[in-house]
C-alpha cells in the first residue's frame, strides 16, 4: 500500500488531503481495510514505534507444539478445585493528529481522507496498515512538515503563582530571504504586564529576535497569553493558557 499526502509542506490550519492506494503482489488494485494514524514525529523521539510488522504478525513462522494438561495437579492429595484463572493486563497510549481504523479502499484500491492540520509546527508521520478479506497485508509510512517561513513562539513557565512576578519571551523567526521590521504585540488575560505591550524589532534573514515582558498573574485559576507578530507580507499569532496556582 501507499499513503500519498497532496504535498510535503503545510501550514497550521491548512486542509490536508491524503490518498491511499492498495495493490496486490502483482501491482493490481485490491479492496482492503486500512488503518491510518498521523502522529507527531517528536513522540517517536521519546519512544520508538514498537508495533510488530503486519507481515510478521500474520505470517511469522509458527512452531508445531502440542501440550497436554490435566484438570488436576500432578500429585493428587484431596479436594477437587482447579487453579485460579489467569488475568491479562493491557495498556494503550495514543497521541495523534488523525486516527481512523476502518478506511475502506474501493475496487480501484483507492481511498481519500481529509483533515485539518494542527497548529503544532513539527514533522508528522503518516502510518498506514492494510488488510484484505483473504488476509493479504501491507504497510507504509511517510512524513510531512507543518511549518511557516515567518512565525512567533512563546516561551513561558509551565505554571504561574498568583502575585509572583515572572518573565515571558516571544521569539520571532524570519525564514524569508530579506530583513523584516516586525511589530510584536502581547495580549494578556488574568495577568498584569509591566512593560509596553507592543515593540518593534529588526529580524535578519534566517534569523530570530526575542522580546521579553515582565508579568504578574492577578488571581488563581487560568491565564491566557497571545503574541502577535506582523510585518509587510507576513504575520503570525500564538495563544497559550497557563494554570495559575494560589500563593502560599
Amino acid at each position: 500500500m501507499t499513503v500519498t499526502p497532496s504535498k510535503k509542506n503545510y501550514e497550521p490550519g491548512e486542509v490536508v488531503t491524503c490518498r491511499l492506494k492498495t495493490v496486490n503482489a502483482a501491482n493490481k488494485p485490491v479492496q482492503a481495510e486500512v488503518s491510518l494514524g498521523v502522529v507527531d514525529e517528536a513522540i517517536y523521539a521519546l519512544r520508538q514505534d514498537r508495533t510488530e510488522s503486519i507481515f510478521d504478525f500474520f505470517y511469522a513462522p509458527q512452531y508445531n507444539l502440542v501440550v497436554t494438561n490435566y484438570s488436576f495437579p500432578e500429585v493428587y492429595l484431596s479436594g477437587d478445585k482447579g487453579a485460579p484463572a489467569a488475568v491479562a493486563v493491557r495498556k494503550k497510549f495514543v497521541d495523534t493528529a488523525y486516527w481512523r481504523a476502518n478506511i475502506e479502499t474501493d475496487v480501484k484500491g483507492e481511498a481519500k481522507i481529509i483533515f485539518k492540520m494542527p497548529d503544532t509546527l513539527t514533522s508528522w508521520r503518516f502510518t498506514g496498515r492494510a488488510c484484505t478479506l483473504n488476509t493479504a497485508v501491507g504497510e507504509y509510512a511517510t512524513n510531512v512538515i507543518c511549518t511557516k517561513n515567518f512565525l512567533v513562539r512563546l516561551q513561558t513557565p509551565r505554571l504561574l503563582v498568583s502575585e509572583d512576578k515572572a518573565v515571558i519571551t516571544a521569539l520571532v523567526h524570519n525564514y524569508r530571504p530579506e530583513k523584516k521590521q516586525v511589530t510584536v504585540t502581547l495580549k494578556a488575560s488574568g495577568i498584569k504586564v509591566y512593560d509596553h505591550l507592543s515593540r518593534t524589532v529588526s529580524v535578519p534573514p534566517a534569523g530570530v529576535k526575542q522580546v521579553t515582558w515582565r508579568i504578574c498573574p492577578t488571581r488563581p485559576g487560568k491565564a491566557s497569553l497571545t503574541a502577535y507578530a506582523a510585518c509587510p507580507g507576513a504575520k503570525d499569532a500564538v495563544e497559550i493558557t497557563l494554570p495559575v496556582h494560589p500563593r502560599g
